[in-house]
C-alpha cells in the first residue's frame, strides 16, 4: 500500500490539467433529518442530503488560457466540472460539478504567482479513495 504525498496531485477542469496545486481540503458532510415523531421518549435521525465544499492555493501561469479560463469560470452562471486527482497512478480522485465561489489572487516578489479559490460542489460527488 502506497502513501499519498500530493506530489501526483492535479487539479482538473474539463479533462484539461488547470495548475499546480500547493494544498487543497475539501470537505463532505451530510445532514441528518430528525424523525422523532410526538410521544417518543427518543429522539430519533435518518441521513439527509449530502454536500461538499472545499479550497485550494494554486500555481499558475498568468498567460496560460486553461488555468485563467477555469479563474474567469467564476462570473458565469453555470456549473462547471472540477476533479481533484489524488493518484495518477492508482487513479484516486475526487470531482464533480461545482462553482468557484470565492477567488484571492496574491504576488511576492520572488515567488511564482499564487491563488486561493474556494468552491461549492452542486449534485452528486464522485469519489475514488
Amino acid at each position: 500500500m502506497g502513501v499519498l504525498t500530493g506530489s501526483d496531485g492535479q487539479l482538473k477542469h474539463n479533462n484539461a490539467v488547470v495548475a499546480k496545486c500547493r494544498n487543497w481540503s475539501l470537505t463532505i458532510s451530510r445532514n441528518s433529518v430528525e424523525t422523532t415523531s410526538l410521544g417518543a421518549a427518543d429522539r430519533s435521525y435518518t441521513p439527509g442530503v449530502k454536500g461538499a465544499t472545499g479550497s485550494a492555493s494554486l500555481f499558475y501561469d498568468p498567460e496560460d488560457s486553461t488555468t485563467t479560463g477555469f479563474l474567469n469560470t467564476i462570473m458565469s452562471d453555470t456549473s462547471q466540472a472540477v476533479e481533484f486527482v489524488l493518484d495518477k497512478i492508482n487513479g484516486q480522485k475526487v470531482g464533480g460539478s461545482g462553482f468557484i465561489t470565492s477567488i484571492t489572487p496574491s504576488v511576492s516578489v520572488g515567488e511564482a504567482q499564487a491563488c486561493e479559490i474556494a468552491f461549492q460542489l452542486s449534485g452528486t460527488l464522485d469519489m475514488n479513495f
